[in-house]
């Protein structure tokens, strides 16, 4: 599903009205809502949003649709490197891995704190092999980014 971050909340409305009723006529009982966060350069540690970011409003419409409709649902930010010369997710290499842990973390949490505001069943982070992020345990069922 793409949604343009220029839709006002009814015409997203309507545009969810038509998409889940079909997912629904499919039996589709959870859907995974990606959209891209940035990164400056290969090795840089800029990490942020941009105009194909879905703002924090759009989401929690979308996401408060789905549940209205009985379905689970993933949110997942993901590194778009289109515009950054063709390489990998694979392939970030963070000179400055403490700021870019820093970045990536600041602009995680808004939609972290969404996903837990709105009972998101998956908040899905961390698909950067080199940067080798791993999950440490929190209290109770939570976790916090950690580097190795």
């Amino acid at each position: 599903m793409y949604f343009h971050s220029l839709d006002t909340p009814a015409k997203l409305n309507d545009r969810l009205n038509g998409i889940f009723s079909y997912l629904q006529g499919l039996n589709v009982d959870a859907v995974g809502l990606n959209f891209p966060i940035y990164v400056d350069s290969q090795g840089g540690s800029a990490v942020t949003t941009g105009e194909k970011t879905p703002s924090l409003a759009m989401l929690r419409q979308i996401i408060e649709f789905a549940h209205g409709r009985d379905m689970k649902v993933k949110l997942r930010p993901s590194i778009d490197i289109v515009n950054l010369g063709g390489f990998w997710r694979d392939e970030l290499n963070a000179l400055d891995r403490k700021a870019w842990f820093a970045s990536y973390t600041t602009t995680l949490l808004p939609f972290a704190e969404l996903a837990r505001e709105t009972g998101v069943e998956e908040f899905q982070v961390g698909a950067y092999c080199r940067l080798r992020l791993t999950l440490s345990r929190g209290p109770g069922r939570h976790f916090r980014l950690a580097e190795p």
